[in-house]
């Protein structure tokens, strides 16, 4: 969610930005305009030079550097809609630029003659191999950093060096160069022409003139304490008329411009290439769409800043210089890099902002000097309150908890969606902060149940035990009940994310606040979005219309008994309410559209088989046989993975297993012939269904194989003609990128690969890991990069081929219109726990509260040197020494003390 243009809270960011007693910068200039040409906010502060501390103004001009790319492109895109030059012409650059054919490629020290053809949408998506020779190792090594920062200066030198084939920054120049030679004018006369006249802007142009020169802002540069002075501009033409002869025109760097020219041009950009201030057209709509949309396929990834980092690597995190943020999924459009929604179109955005300062990009931005900061090592003195919420419950802020092993030296508020299974099991892990083992299906492993009543046991005991679990660690506490998550947005600025809530008391006063916090969880379930079956006239039903995700608590046996019921769907949901309801109604019809398996878990074929007094009993009084039992049921669901895979041994028996089972059970051809699939068991979800065979099959049951088109009144309408006149329909159908999120079950995940809850702990876990590490080193976000998750989602799809989820069958395991498989991780459920046992912070984009990352070893003390009885020396340890060191008695010592031992006082 994007907030609105708020412009004193841009005056204030500028302002702070330019307080030089905390490392601002010398001035800042802001301007934010829209499609219509509204200026919706601007700002300035400081001042143009500390020499002479005139004030930054509007009017301030400033050497534009990169940002002149943009304009270059317009003028070359320009040329393209006269049919002056053609973006894929295999000729074009050979005849206009002889120089790029005869350029050579340089590999570390060699340099040999390129391959292939350079055309112009290369040059113009940086995807030529041409790069700033500052920009590459290779070439400042070979030449030393001073020639080489000569040459960008100024040298046309620099720009015949063809190097590594990389996302390049130099094509725009030689497009610039291009179109000086084809038009046969100067960049600069050009631009002045066919973009700057057009728009009526006055103060842009490659060569500036006094006017412009005489508003210039000065260059700066930070010394080695950390403080700014004036230094020579790396441009020297800004204020040194005399170096105009033989100046290089640069179509990549050249252009000098003021925030208020250059929204001018964003502004004809929004608007379709039409000046909203004068309605000069400038480049037709089309074109524009063409430029903003991704020419490089696949290399959607955050390379932002990535030159800098050869070049200056303290500068490589600074991504903001680049004009986005790395928070975003990435591409190259024509010139300029894409970030986010601007992915597809640029008329779909509603307002862009140049802000623009007066620091050389190639000096060190070091802000204040470092210094180390008073911590100590891991401390693990107080915590952070976290903060649980849910549609109806949640963790609530106003209690501090003493987590065992979150520290106080990064402070981290949780925000948690969900206080299910998932949300309290979180919280559990939360507080005891210990390894879990696997457990039972719907039981923690940390807390086992004895008191099951039944295989398959019903809601209300379900919810018993989840409150026994709540009070038992006094979790109770953190939530917060008929409380509705209605928004959350990240706010980039603090690494923070905002959540926005709905407090409802007895569903009458209804109030709105804000939360913020650092972590997000989200642990709602994959199946609480329950959806209607889009049915005409099922909003106009006149009788009881149920939906199985939202069963009316008093809606029971007494409630359906004599009524006339229509269950539509065949899922899970319909196999386990057909054969409940069955024997209490008048009649029941059932409409289906698609076959289904029924299977047996861990040996049961869908009976409720009751837990005698005995066997309870005997679970309470003798945990090991309750894990035993445990144990054995999880084995059985997560034994079966072969299964899941096409054209197995495991697969082609449970087919067979299973058609044999249900032509053993239903008698009647009609039905046996439409309720078997044509798919692999597993395609959609396994569900064990003997009593649901035996239920369809009684004189009150008609199943219709059809789909339900429509209802009137009370009459309900297949597609092959069939009314009935009902009193309830139960809809037993369907369920329909970003920092410091994790979710608990979401997209490929272990949902249909064996047991579920050994995964969600396993996730706990994982989260876990990801809360200390943030805490130990002070790490403000976490955010996974785009580049490894497009990786990980072409194994997934690629992996699912050989799989039974991509039969032709009807499952929300799969998107209904690409067909892709998104909800299931690709191996078994164990293959999924043992995969995240240990996070790959590689994968993530790190973003840190210090510049420095090493802030978090503070003064240089762990928590042991810090406390009297703390160990100095927990290497040494008798547990340590190898067991075949040690003699028969010294084990035997070590056994009974458990391998501690008393430290002398005194040196032997």
């Amino acid at each position: 969610m994007a907030e609105r243009v708020d412009p004193v809270k841009i005056i204030n960011l500028v302002n702070q930005a330019t307080d030089t007693s905390y490392g601002g910068v010398p001035g800042i200039v802001f301007e934010c305009i829209d499609r219509t040409g509204k200026v919706l906010a601007t700002a300035t502060s400081g001042v143009r030079s500390l020499d002479d501390s005139q004030p930054m103004s509007l009017d301030t001009t400033f050497w534009i550097a990169s940002c002149t790319k943009l304009i270059t492109s317009i003028a070359c895109m320009q040329l393209v809609e006269r049919g002056t030059v053609h973006l894929d012409d295999p000729h074009l650059i050979d005849k206009f630029l002889p120089e790029v054919a005869a350029a050579t490629v340089l590999n570390r020290t060699e340099e040999k003659r390129r391959e292939g053809v350079i055309t112009l949408r290369m040059l113009l998506t940086h995807t030529s191999g041409y790069s700033y020779t500052f920009l590459w190792e290779d070439w400042w090594n070979r030449i030393g950093r001073d020639k080489n920062r000569d040459e960008f200066q100024g040298s046309f030198e620099a720009f015949k060096q063809s190097l590594k084939f990389q996302p390049d920054k130099i094509g725009i120049d030689w497009v610039g160069v291009l179109i000086a030679r084809v038009t046969k004018m100067t960049l600069g006369e050009y631009f002045e022409e066919n973009i700057f006249s057009p728009l009526g802007t006055t103060s842009s142009a490659i060569i500036p003139s006094a006017s412009i020169r005489s508003r210039m802002g000065a260059m700066h540069s930070r010394d080695s304490s950390g403080k700014f002075h004036v230094t020579e501009h790396l441009n020297r033409i800004a204020f040194d008329p005399s170096s105009e002869t033989g100046y290089f025109e640069s179509g990549g760097a050249g252009l000098f411009s003021t925030t208020s020219d250059y929204c001018q041009i964003l502004a004809a950009i929004l608007n379709g290439g039409v000046s909203p201030s004068n309605g000069n057209r400038i480049l037709q709509c089309s074109t524009i769409d063409q430029m903003f949309q991704n020419q490089v396929k696949g290399w959607q990834t955050r390379y932002a800043s990535a030159g800098f980092a050869i070049c200056r690597p303290e500068l490589a995190a600074l991504s903001l210089r680049e004009g986005q943020l790395v928070t975003e999924k990435q591409g190259w459009g024509m010139s300029f890099l894409l970030s986010g929604d601007h992915l597809e179109v640029a008329s779909a955005s509603e307002a862009m902002t140049p802000s623009l300062d007066q620091q050389s990009p190639l000096t060190q931005a070091t802000g204040e000097p470092y210094k180390v900061a008073n911590i100590t090592l891991f401390d693990p003195s107080m915590l952070r309150y976290p903060c649980h919420m849910k549609g109806g419950m949640g963790f609530n802020t106003t209690e501090k908890t003493n987590f065992v092993g979150l520290k106080e030296n990064k402070k981290i508020k949780i925000c948690m969606i969900g206080a299910g299974v998932s949300g309290i099991m979180m919280a559990y892990k939360i507080q005891k902060v210990k390894s879990i083992v696997d457990l039972l299906f719907d039981t923690y492993s940390f807390a086992l149940n004895p008191d099951w009543p039944s295989f398959f046991s019903p809601s209300k005991d379900i919810w018993a035990y989840l409150n026994r679990v709540v009070d038992k660690w006094g979790l109770r506490k953190y939530m917060r009940f008929s409380t509705e998550v209605i928004g959350c947005v990240w706010q980039e600025e603090t690494s923070t994310w905002k959540v926005q809530m709905r407090r409802s008391d007895d569903g009458k006063n209804v109030t709105e606040f804000n939360e913020e916090c650092d972590i997000l969880l989200h642990a709602t379930g994959v199946l609480n979005n329950f959806k209607w079956p889009s049915i005409k006239g099922i909003e106009k039903f006149k009788g009881k219309l149920i939906h199985t995700a939202r069963w009316p608590e008093q809606y029971q046996e007494q409630e359906w008994s004599k009524e006339k019921v229509v269950i539509i769907g065949s899922g899970a949901s319909s196999i386990q309410t057909v054969p409940n309801m069955q024997p209490y109604v008048k009649h029941m019809d059932i409409f289906i559209r698609t076959p289904v398996w029924f299977v047996d878990i861990a040996g049961n074929e869908g009976k409720n088989i009751s837990y005698t007094d005995e066997q309870k009993s005997k679970f309470r009084s003798d945990p090991s046989s309750l894990v035993a039992h445990a144990k054995w049921l999880e084995d059985q669901v997560n034994g079966g993975w072969a299964m899941m895979l096409k054209g197995t041994p495991e697969q082609l028996e449970a087919q067979k297993k299973y058609s044999e089972r249900t032509s053993g059970i239903i008698k009647n051809e009609r039905l046996l012939k439409n309720l078997i699939p044509k798919w692999s068991v597993g395609c959609r979800r396994i569900t064990p269904g003997d009593p649901y065979m035996i239920a369809i099959q009684q004189p009150n049951v008609d199943v219709h194989f059809e789909e339900v088109v429509e209802i009137t009144g009370q009459t309900i309408i297949g597609k092959m003609g069939t009314e009935r006149t009902i009193d309830t329909i139960v809809c037993a159908t369907a369920v329909p990128e970003m920092p410091n999120f994790f979710t608990f079950i979401g997209p490929s995940w272990p949902i249909g690969n064996g047991s579920v809850m050994g995964p969600l702990e396993a996730v706990g876990d994982y989260v876990i890991q990801f809360l200390q590490k943030m805490q130990n080193e002070l790490i403000m976000s976490f955010e996974p990069r785009q580049d490894i998750t497009d990786l990980f989602n072409e194994h997934v799809q690629e992996y699912m081929k050989g799989t039974v989820w991509t039969d032709d069958c009807r499952s929300w395991y799969k998107d209904p219109q690409t067909n892709r498989v998104n909800a299931i991780w690709p191996g078994a459920s164990l293959h999924y726990i043992e995969s995240i046992r240990q996070p790959r912070y590689e994968d993530f984009t790190i973003k840190y509260s210090n510049k420095n990352p090493w802030t978090y070893l503070g003064r240089g003390y762990s928590l042991a040197t810090t406390v009297p009885d703390g160990d100095k020396s927990p290497y040494i340890s008798i547990t340590a020494i190898d067991e075949n060191w040690l003699s028969d008695s010294t084990r035997v010592m070590s056994e009974k003390t458990n391998g501690k031992v008393e430290i002398a006082s005194e040196h032997i």
